[in-house]
Parts: C-alpha cells; structure tokens; sequence
C-alpha cells in the first residue's frame, strides 16, 4: 500500500478550529458582561487554545492521520474521536468544564481534519473505489 499523501490543509487549518470552542466556553463566566466574555474568549483561544491545537495536531494528530490510514479507519468518528483523546491527554488534570471544552475542541478539530484530507490520496483498506462513468 504506498504511503498516503501528507495532509497539509487539515494540519494547518484545522486547529483553528478550537478558537470557537474556548470563546463559547468562556460565556457567562464573569459578572463583567458579554463583551468582556467574548473579548477574554478570544484572547484565551488565541494564546492558549491555538497553540494547544498546534501542539496537539503535531504530537497526536499527525500519528493518530496515519495509523487510522494504515487501519484503514479513515473516517469522521475515529478523527473526532482521535481529536477528542489527543486533547484528553494533553489537558492534564484540570476541572469537568474545563476538561469537557477541551474535549470538544479536540472532537471539533478533528472534524475540520477529516473535512480537509486530501481527496487524492489512496482509498483506504475496507473502502471501495467509486464506480467510473
């Protein structure tokens, strides 16, 4: 089976998909207003949760892409999945809210990855080429 092509997009684009998460996350836990809800969400998925993302995507991610290819379990549930452990794993111990954004976070980012693979590289073990016309 040749080795399947890089995924470049899902890689870079993908983790900025946790920024919503963190920003929603943060709703409602201050007494300052919504405002100030959004703007501290948004600092916080900018400089926390992003490089988090990346640091993720890097470390679990990348591996996580092409041990699912090799398995041939390339689809939504296992990324999400996949995304939803990685973010797990490298959240350490911290509170059930704090812990349950990252998790959906992690879910989100694997998502967008799926979403992002590339459409040219090999079908993987278990699927079937669609039929030509």
């Amino acid at each position: 089976m040749p080795a399947p092509a890089f995924p470049w997009r899902a890689v870079l684009l993908a983790p900025l998909a946790s920024v919503p998460v963190v920003v929603l996350a943060g709703l409602g836990s201050s007494d300052a207003g919504l405002a100030s809800d959004l703007g501290w969400g948004l600092f916080f998925g900018l400089v926390v949760g992003l490089p988090g993302a990346y640091v993720g995507m890097l470390l679990l991610g990348i591996p996580a892409y092409f041990a699912l290819t090799r398995l041939g379990l390339v689809r939504l549930w296992t990324f999400s999945g996949a995304g939803a452990m990685a973010a797990l794993l490298l959240g350490g111990q911290t509170s059930a809210r704090i812990t349950l954004m990252l998790m959906l976070a992690g879910a989100l980012v694997g998502a967008v990855a799926y979403w992002l693979l590339p459409d040219d590289g090999p079908v993987p073990q278990g699927q079937d080429l669609p039929p030509s016309t």
